[in-house]
């Protein structure tokens, strides 16, 4: 397996592949969040680099699913705005 396909495999998977079932576990300082499946997690940051603030959720039918049912796309939405997030790759 690739290094790219081995990232691919470590990200948060969604089961119903619309991202209903993953979770916003963490908020960072720097404006990029932690989602979860439960069992694997992953820092995500916005795509045009302006973070959302206040109460974040993810938009379910808005997740990008991969190969493996991962999430390799988010939309992110504070109830107001709407923003891209994309999983970091921390080599």
């Amino acid at each position: 397996m690739s290094e790219a396909e081995e990232f691919a495999a470590s990200l948060p998977r969604s089961r119903t592949l619309e991202g209903d079932d993953l979770r916003i576990v963490e908020v960072r300082e720097d404006g990029a969040i932690v989602v979860s499946d439960g069992k694997r997690g992953a820092v995500y940051a916005p795509v045009n680099g302006t973070p959302l603030g206040g109460e974040l959720r993810i938009v379910p039918a808005y997740v990008e699913a991969g190969y493996f049912s991962e999430a390799n796309c988010i939309t992110v939405t504070d109830g107001t705005r709407e923003a891209v997030y994309l999983p970091v790759w921390a080599r």
